[in-house]
């Protein structure tokens, strides 16, 4: 079944980012948001307000500008803003499972015990597609390179390699806005703080 997904990272209170995104939702069948909607905390709200006018759903994850705490506080009262921080949410026949934050090491060994729960959903829902999101983007690909030098998570790679979702969404990384790169069965891809991206 083909989903449409409009995805963004690192708004960090870009004021025209965001307008753009509620302007665009009709087009698709959700919004995605890969972290950092704010500085440091500061205009979450205002961006999860503004947000909250889409015409679908707007699945978001923490980044290393804000918490998970501030997100559920901030939108407690927001009917269409979704935290899917280790959780998950379903669309159409699609699986979306989220895991935000960013801890500047190669590794966040957190996440291994919240695989074991993803496993679990993926054998259960048996979804038609799986679209991972992330901050922090996978080790050693195009998406974590800053000239040589890999900054992503290595347990985001062996996940994966395991489990072959057909999209990860990742940000972080400013200086990668754009870039997508192929592992295995799997696309990844940085969509920078707008792109809308169909899966068939």
């Amino acid at each position: 079944m083909h989903i449409r997904i409009l995805a963004s990272t690192d708004i960090h209170e870009d004021t025209n980012a965001v307008k753009r995104i509620v302007k665009y939702s009709p087009l698709a069948d959700v919004v995605v948001v890969a972290g950092d909607l704010s500085n440091f905390g500061r205009g979450l709200r205002k961006v999860l307000v503004e947000l909250n006018k889409s015409k679908v759903k707007v699945l978001v994850i923490p980044g290393n500008h804000e918490d998970e705490e501030s997100i559920i506080e901030n939108s407690v009262d927001l009917h269409n803003i979704i935290n899917i921080h280790k959780s998950f949410f379903m669309v159409k026949d699609s699986l979306f499972l989220g895991y935000g934050g960013s801890n500047f090491t190669n590794t966040d060994k957190e996440f291994l015990t919240i695989e074991p729960f993803f496993d679990r959903l993926i054998k259960k829902k048996n979804p038609g597609k799986i679209i991972f999101i992330t901050h922090n983007p996978p080790f050693d690909t195009k998406l974590d390179d800053l000239g040589g030098y890999h900054i992503g998570t290595k347990e985001f790679s062996d996940f994966i390699k395991k489990e072959e979702p057909d999209l990860v969404i990742c940000g972080h990384l400013h200086e990668n806005f754009g870039m997508s790169q192929e592992v295995g069965k799997t696309r990844i891809i940085n969509p920078g703080k707008f792109r809308i991206i169909d899966l068939f």
